[in-house]
């Protein structure tokens, strides 16, 4: 009868341990996932952030070379005019 009762407890014990391991265990696979979302997001923000950088620093590199260009033109024209006169 004592046995019996040990038995039991000891069953039960190891039960509620069970069920405590599968909950930390889908715990922690629930906070990887969403890391894991969390990662995936920010990586899509910062790959866009990029593009546009990129973007923009094509466009201000071509900007000046317009204006450089613009200038050199200006200059050219500058010194012709005082050529005529």
């Amino acid at each position: 009868m004592h046995y019996a009762r040990i038995e039991s407890e000891r069953r039960e014990h190891i039960a509620r341990a069970k069920e405590r391991r599968n909950y930390e265990r889908k715990l922690a696979a629930d906070r990887l996932n969403a890391a894991r979302e969390r990662e995936k997001q920010f990586d899509n923000k910062v790959t866009k952030a990029v593009e546009k950088f990129t973007a923009s620093h094509y466009r201000l590199a071509e900007a000046k070379a317009n204006l450089a260009k613009t200038a050199a033109e200006l200059n050219r024209l500058g010194k012709r005019e005082l050529e005529l006169v």
